[in-house]
């Protein structure tokens, strides 16, 4: 038959003593200042109206323009490196097609550290970035138009010709 401890135990004073000591937050559990910024863009997916302060955003380099119609001629396997820009805000965007669909990569970055607490508008697509701030989708069609919601303003990007 197993031992039953009794109060006056010892055996039970280290179990004792753990729980008396106060609790202190693990900071490795603690959430990232960048998981913290995406959820403060969370809100931005269900939004219906653009925040107030419109801002336009324009072409900053262009692959296809520096590197010529070549680059545009592949059937398949051709990437576009696109870097937008409004202010000191840039969304780096490198797109490749595969077989069936275009794929593409973007990334916010503001004074050269990368931002979390934007979404990405492409069409009827709101995107979220991704732990390390990229966003990331597929799709048969190439975005004309690009905005970048953000919880003080909405960056409207020209469009982009794809030909």
């Amino acid at each position: 038959m197993p031992r039953v401890p009794k109060p006056t135990d010892r055996s039970l004073d280290p179990l004792q003593e753990a729980l008396k000591a106060p609790l202190k937050p693990d900071r490795a559990s603690a959430p990232s200042d960048a998981a913290i910024q995406r959820w403060s863009a969370v809100p931005l997916l269900y939004a219906s109206t653009p925040p107030r302060q419109m801002v336009p955003g324009h072409v900053v380099f262009d692959a296809w323009s520096e590197g010529g119609v070549a680059l545009r001629d592949a059937t398949s396997g051709h990437t576009r490196c696109l870097t937008l820009g409004a202010g000191s805000l840039l969304l780096d965007l490198v797109a490749w097609r595969d077989s069936h669909h275009w794929q593409f990569t973007a990334r916010v970055r503001h004074e050269e550290r990368v931002r979390h607490d934007a979404v990405l508008r492409t069409g009827r697509l709101r995107l979220l970035p991704d732990s390390g701030g990229f966003f990331q989708w597929r799709s048969r069609g190439v975005p004309r138009l690009l905005e970048l919601w953000s919880v003080d303003q909405c960056i409207a990007f020209e469009p982009i010709a794809w030909k």
